[in-house]
Order: structure tokens, then C-alpha cells, then sequence
């Protein structure tokens, strides 16, 4: 039976309506693209034990997929556990400090003059207390509850489809590429290895980046007396995760800390202690951002930190925290693919490049 084939037109008119189904897929469902790929991501950490269950212990694999997922539930779980007295230790005080922030400017303030002017206390306007509890009214409670209950249904779909990427990681991938027509099944599976690697050197150097930057930090802060050292080390190490949102973060609870609290022995008041602690942060993150990532990363993920700045600041204002943690790979394997594409359009050897 002789088949009609599409002449170029029709096939371009299609190609366009299937490009933008796609788009209009990738924006309404960007949050679960992200839930769904940090749970790929952590399947992928825990693979490598399922593997070692499999083939060292002859644990059937279904068998291995369990006993790794409860495990890895038990450590999600332990984790804020064990965190928690440490949190309240460091931060038992703060609300107390609070009442007290107001005395604290003012009196800086009256102490402060700048070319022999003094200033006054008059550039404070706000009532702090005051300004705490307008965050408590009606409408900020309740925009704060539906963000908590909307980031918690997207982890709680990231933590349950992490059991099923463990268990049929390797079919959904040969389903994938199965959907691709044969004259094009070599080429995707070369795109599926350069993704591959794009994804897995984006993994392995983040974690040993957090490493790191956690050691680093730690050993940094408690030696200027920083209270709660090991615990802000910790807090730097995780929040690194997120490119240059992260340690900011981390930098804000030091700095709070150092403020409130004041050094365990360095002879400063806590305000200048407090930009001691500011000054350290700025020179991990230069550290980090211009010798270590670069050494870590690899030549795959190099990418202008501007722009890792600029796309983690986008997907957090666009798509969440769940699209930020993985923005930077995607945007180099939005570039992989663009550059195929750009290629084939033209009509040149995609491949020319890798040769």
C-alpha cells in the first residue's frame, strides 16, 4: 500500500504546532519539571548502592530499591532532628534581641559621626516591633500558608517519584529513545550521552563544591569565635546547592548571628564582628565562584557566572526553588540541543565539533 507523505510545508506547519504544544507544556507544568528532576537527580545519588546491593550482595533489585528508599526516607527524616536542638541553641535568643534592635541602632548611631557630623537617630523611622506584627496580619498568614502547602506537595511528589526513577530508570530510557524514528535514534542517543555527562559532572561537582564550601565556612568561622560554627558550616554547605542565591542566604543567618551574638572571644563590638563575618563570606564565594568552580566543574559547565546569576534569579522568580536547584544544567543542555538543532537547520555535520 503506497503511503502519502507530508510535502515540506505541512511537515513545518506541524513541526511549529508540536514546538509550540511543547513550550505551552514546559510553562504550565515548569514546577513539576522540577520536582520531577530533582527526584532523577537524587535517584541518581542513590543508585550506585542499589548497584552495590544488586551486584555485590545478590539482593534481588526490587528488594535493593526498597531497602535503599527507606533508607533514604530515614535520613530525610533524621536530618531536621538532629539539626533542630542545634537551631534552637543558636537561635533561642533572637526574639528577645529583637525587642531590643531599636536601643541597639540608636545607640550605635549616637556614638557614630562622619566627618564630624553626628548622626540622628531620626533616620530611624520604622517601629520595629510594629513592622513584625503587620507581618502577622490575615492576608500575609495566609499567603505564607498556601506557599508552604504548594513547596510542600511539590517535595512530597519529589520524595515518591524517587522510588519509582530507582526502580524504572533504565525502561523509561529505553522507551525514550525507543519513541525516536530509526534515521534518528543514533544521533539521540549521542544527545542522551552528552546530556549525560552535562548532568552527571553538574552533580558530582556540586556535591563536592557543598564539601567544601561547607568545611571551608565552618573552619573560617569558628576561627573568629562565631557561635554555632559547625552548624553555619553546615547551613553554607547545603544552601550551596543553589548558585549564588544559596550562599547568600547562608551569608544573612552568619551575619544575624554575629550580631546578636558577638564573637566567643575576638575583642569587637558585634556590629563590626557582623562585617567581619559579611567580609568572609564575600571571600569564600570568590574563592569558590573564580578558582574552585571552574576546577570542579569541568570545561562541560562553564558558563559566565552573570549568567548563572541571571538564570537563577529568573527561575526563582518564574518557577520556584525545585527549578533553581537545577537551572544551570538546564541551560547547558538547552545549549547542546540548540546547537543541534542549529546545525541540522543548516544543513551542517552536528557532529563536526566532537570529532
Amino acid at each position: 500500500m503506497k503511503t502519502n507523505h507530508w510535502n515540506a510545508p505541512t511537515r513545518y506547519f506541524v513541526l511549529a504546532l508540536l514546538l509550540i504544544f511543547v513550550g505551552w507544556l514546559i510553562i504550565v507544568a515548569r514546577e513539576l519539571i522540577g520536582a520531577l528532576v530533582i527526584s532523577a537527580l537524587i535517584a541518581y545519588v542513590l543508585t550506585p548502592v542499589v548497584n552495590l546491593l544488586t551486584h555485590r550482595m545478590r539482593v534481588p533489585q526490587r528488594y535493593a530499591v526498597v531497602i535503599v528508599y527507606l533508607l533514604f526516607l530515614a535520613l530525610l527524616i533524621a536530618t531536621p532532628i538532629l539539626i533542630a536542638p542545634l537551631a534552637v541553641s543558636l537561635f533561642g535568643n533572637v526574639d528577645t534581641e529583637l525587642l531590643n534592635l531599636e536601643e541597639s541602632i540608636e545607640a550605635f548611631l549616637a556614638d557614630a559621626s562622619i566627618l564630624g557630623f553626628t548622626l540622628s537617630t531620626d533616620l530611624i523611622p520604622v517601629n520595629f516591633q510594629d513592622s513584625f506584627i503587620d507581618l502577622l496580619n490575615p492576608q500575609q498568614v495566609i499567603a505564607f500558608l498556601q506557599t508552604t502547602s504548594t513547596n510542600l506537595v511539590w517535595v512530597l511528589i519529589s520524595i515518591v517519584s524517587v522510588y519509582y526513577f530507582l526502580q524504572d530508570s533504565a525502561q523509561l530510557r529505553r522507551w525514550v529513545l525507543g519513541l525516536v524514528p530509526g534515521p534518528y535514534r543514533q544521533d539521540a542517543r549521542r544527545l542522551y550521552r552528552l546530556i549525560k555527562d552535562v548532568w552527571e559532572a553538574y552533580l558530582r561537582g556540586q556535591l563536592v563544591l557543598m564539601l567544601f564550601v561547607g568545611i571551608i565556612t565552618g573552619v573560617t568561622v569558628a576561627a573568629v569565635g562565631l557561635p554555632g560554627a559547625s552548624l553555619i558550616g553546615l547551613l553554607a554547605g547545603l544552601f550551596d546547592i543553589v548558585p549564588s542565591l544559596g550562599p547568600a542566604l547562608a551569608a544573612v543567618i552568619a551575619i544575624v548571628v554575629a550580631f546578636f551574638q558577638g564573637s566567643n572571644f575576638l575583642p569587637m563590638s558585634n556590629f563590626w564582628f557582623a562585617i567581619l563575618i559579611l567580609l568572609l563570606f564575600v571571600g569564600i564565594q570568590t574563592l569558590e565562584n573564580i578558582w574552585l568552580r571552574p576546577r570542579i566543574m569541568g570545561p562541560r559547565l562553564r558558563l559566565h557566572p552573570a549568567m548563572v546569576f541571571i538564570g537563577v534569579i529568573g527561575a526563582l522568580a518564574l518557577s520556584g526553588i525545585l527549578v533553581a536547584l537545577v537551572i544551570v544544567p538546564i541551560m547547558r543542555t538547552g545549549g547542546i540541543l540548540g546547537h543541534y538543532l542549529v546545525r541540522r537547520i543548516l544543513q551542517l555535520d552536528p557532529w563536526e565539533d566532537e570529532e
